[in-house]
């Protein structure tokens, strides 16, 4: 699979993904968001709006995030966590990656 971690802009070439990020202590759960620009207010839009309870979600063929669905180009995501005593963090910096599937002949 091919890892994305809150570092740095990052390449990949195939699926299924990985999006990782630090784990937060007394986290009860965390929410990912994937969007092909970097507006994510209307949920519907979204790509992939997963709530889980680890700090990384691999995505793969089940999720919108294939190649029959997206096209080469920039995709963003951010994540938030819920605190186990003061709820809701706010949401991370946007990050992105670019999809650059090799060409079929």
């Amino acid at each position: 699979y091919y890892k994305l971690d809150i570092t740095s802009p990052e390449e990949f070439k195939g699926i299924p993904i990985l999006f990782q990020w630090e784990k937060e202590p007394l986290t009860v759960e965390y929410d990912l968001q994937v969007n092909d620009t970097n507006y994510f207010e209307d949920d519907q839009d979204l790509i992939i709006f997963r709530t889980i309870t680890t700090p990384e979600f691999l995505a793969g063929y089940e999720e919108k995030l294939s190649r029959y669905y997206i096209q080469n180009g920039t995709y963003y995501w951010r994540y938030r966590v819920k605190h186990e005593t003061i709820g809701y963090k706010p949401w991370s910096d946007v990050m992105q990656f670019t999809v650059n599937f090799p060409e079929t002949r």
